[in-house]
C-alpha cells in the first residue's frame, strides 16, 4: 500500500514515523492513500457552523467535543473528547491544549452529525475523509466545528486501533474502536514552549521499542538508535488506552495501576530532553468533566 502524508507540520512528522514503524510504503508518486494537511486539527469557518446549527455560541471555549469519522458515510461510532487546557497541573500556566481524554458513547445526540448541512459539506469535499469534531459547552449548543481531532486526540485514537494504521485509513468504516475504554493523549514539550516553537538544537533520548509504541515523536528527520535531534520545543505526544482513567467518579476510579494516567506518565518520564515539560494529573481533569457530561447526556 502506497501512502502519502502531506505537509511539514509536527503532526505529519509523527504520522510518517508511525507508518514507517509499521513498515508501510511512503511515497508521493501515485499514492493509494493521501493523508491531507487538514487531517489533524483545522477549524471550519464560523459562517458554515451558523448555517448548520441553530444554537451557536462561538465565543465559548468548548468543554468537550463529539468526534466521528467520515469516509463517504459516517463511521458507526461516536466519541466524546475532553480537552485538557493548561501547561501545568491543575490547569495552571499558559492556557494551551496539552492533551485530551476520549471515550466512545453508545447513544450520541443524533442532531450533531445527522445534519443535512454538515453532510452536504463533507460530501462536497470530493474524496476527503477524516475525523470531524463538534465543540460544545453543554451537549446542546455548538461552539465550533473542526476537521481533525483537538488535543492530539488523533494519535490517542490511532494507538487504540485493533488493526494497522494503514488498514484503517484504507477502509475506516470496517474497523471499530473498543467501546467502554478510555483513550488519552499528552504532549511532551521543553521550555520555552509554548512561547517559542523552536530553540537550541537538543538530543531527545529514551525512545526504546516499548516506549515508542506509545509515543508519537515530532522528529523532523526520523528516529535513529532510540533518539533524535530537534530544534522544536514540542517533542511529541504520549498516548495510552485502558479501561480506567485513574481517579474520579465510579466510571474512572480504580486502584489498578493499569490506567490511562499511569501509562501516560510512564511514557512521558521515559523521554529524556533538557527542560522537559508535561502534566501528570490527567485523571483529575478527565474524571470530574466526564461526570458532568454524563449528566448532560442523561446517562
Amino acid at each position: 500500500m502506497k501512502i502519502f502524508v502531506q505537509g511539514d507540520s509536527l503532526e505529519s512528522h509523527a504520522l510518517r514515523r508511525r507508518f514507517q514503524l509499521q513498515e508501510e510504503t511512503l511515497t508521493a508518486i501515485s499514492p493509494e492513500i493521501l493523508i491531507p494537511n487538514d487531517w489533524y486539527d483545522t477549524p471550519v469557518p464560523d459562517s458554515f457552523v451558523s448555517l448548520f446549527y441553530k444554537d451557536v455560541f462561538r465565543a465559548d471555549v468548548p468543554s468537550h467535543y463529539f468526534v466521528r469519522y467520515w469516509a463517504g458515510d459516517w463511521h458507526p461510532q461516536t466519541a466524546v473528547l475532553i480537552p485538557i487546557y493548561g501547561l501545568m497541573n491543575e490547569n495552571l500556566g499558559h492556557e494551551v491544549i496539552t492533551g485530551c481524554g476520549i471515550r466512545f458513547i453508545p447513544n450520541p445526540p443524533e442532531w450533531m452529525f445527522e445534519n443535512t448541512g454538515l453532510t452536504g459539506m463533507v460530501q462536497g469535499m470530493k474524496n476527503w475523509q477524516g475525523f470531524l469534531s463538534i465543540g460544545t459547552k453543554d451537549s446542546r449548543s455548538v461552539c465550533s466545528l473542526k476537521r481533525g481531532v483537538p488535543g492530539y486526540g488523533l494519535f490517542a485514537l490511532m494507538e487504540g486501533l485493533k488493526c494497522r494504521l494503514g488498514s484503517f485509513v484504507a477502509d475506516p468504516l470496517k474497523h471499530l474502536f473498543t467501546e467502554w475504554w478510555w483513550y488519552g493523549g499528552q504532549i511532551v514539550t521543553r521550555f520555552p514552549y509554548p512561547y517559542a516553537s523552536s530553540g537550541d538544537k537538543v538530543l531527545v533520548e529514551g525512545l526504546g521499542g516499548a516506549v515508542e509504541r506509545h509515543f508519537w515523536s515530532f522528529a523532523p528527520t526520523g528516529v535513529l538508535k532510540e533518539s533524535f535531534y530537534t530544534t522544536y520545543t514540542a517533542i511529541g505526544v504520549a498516548t495510552a488506552f485502558a479501561r480506567k482513567v485513574g481517579l474520579g467518579d465510579e466510571d474512572v476510579v480504580t486502584s489498578d495501576p493499569s490506567t490511562v494516567q499511569n501509562f501516560l506518565n510512564q511514557t512521558c518520564r521515559s523521554i529524556h530532553v533538557p527542560r522537559k515539560q508535561h502534566r501528570t494529573d490527567f485523571a483529575r481533569v478527565i474524571g470530574p468533566a466526564w461526570g458532568q457530561i454524563k449528566n448532560q447526556l442523561g446517562g
